[in-house]
């Protein structure tokens, strides 16, 4: 009876970790979709930076040249 008992509880303890274990790979998962967008966003900002300066860059040497 009691080991019935004991492995009715063992099963419900595994069915607890396989799901806690599910829950974290999901959030493994959405974290890396989220640092895979926000590294793309990086990417953007760091274009759009380098396009800005270098916009600055040609004006400057305009204005100076007249």
């Amino acid at each position: 009876m009691m080991e019935g008992e004991r492995a009715e509880q063992l099963e419900k303890v595994i069915a607890a970790e396989q799901e806690a274990k599910a829950i974290l790979l999901r959030r493994k998962e959405e974290q890396e979709k989220r640092i895979a967008s926000l590294e793309k966003q990086l990417g953007r900002s760091k274009k759009f930076a380098l396009i800005a300066g270098v916009a600055a860059g040609v004006a400057i040497l305009i204005g100076a040249s007249k």
